[in-house]
């Protein structure tokens, strides 16, 4: 089901920019951005069930996140710029996507690789423990530029991500922890039944 929907979403994008009353009807605000979930769940799965070799030379070669990274850099690039839509336009999000995931794969896969290593340096692993509580408060702190200031100040660059970085760490460390030491103990509750 995933495989199908995830092979539909680009014809979806077509139909959304040129018939943007169907937005509703084809569940655009579900499906806007649940390519990317698609691709990681099919790339879960695929490693879980041994698809995924790690002794390849493919996950060692340097060439091939560093071209995912310029894939990645080339997309936003043209997107930003109105370059390449009859490419973008359905494919951009999905080629983007792909691009993320093997980057992750190759951080996963190769721990002896200059990405793994980057990735689980102590400023990084710290910024993953809140990067849910990131994830959340950025949209109430990091507001766009048209958003009304009359209606919620807006504080300037770099002082909303620093406030956001604040709040975060404050909203993981004082509040989620306790939730996330529950669930814990909720598990553990039902194994010992």
């Amino acid at each position: 089901m995933i495989s199908i929907l995830f092979l539909f979403i680009p014809f979806l994008h077509v139909l959304w920019y040129y018939y943007p009353a169907t937005s509703l009807l084809t569940f655009r605000p579900f499906l806007q951005g649940a390519d990317g979930i698609f691709i990681g769940s099919m790339l879960s799965v695929a490693c879980f069930k041994g698809l995924m070799y790690e002794n390849s030379k493919l996950w060692k070669s340097f060439l091939l996140p560093f071209v995912s990274a310029l894939i990645i850099f080339w997309v936003y690039y043209c997107i930003h710029r109105g370059l390449m839509g009859v490419i973008l336009l359905p494919f951009g999000s999905l080629i983007s996507d792909l691009s993320i995931c093997i980057l992750i794969l190759v951080s996963i896969l190769h721990l002896d690789g200059i990405s793994y290593k980057i990735l689980n340096t102590k400023i990084l692993i710290s910024i993953g423990i809140i990067s849910y509580s990131l994830y959340i408060w950025h949209n109430l702190l990091i507001l766009p530029r048209d958003y009304k200031v009359e209606v919620l100040p807006r504080l300037p660059v770099p002082f909303n991500f620093l406030l956001t970085f604040i709040v975060s760490y404050f909203s993981y460390y004082y509040f989620e922890k306790h939730f996330l030491k529950l669930k814990k103990n909720l598990n553990k509750a039902r194994v010992n039944k």
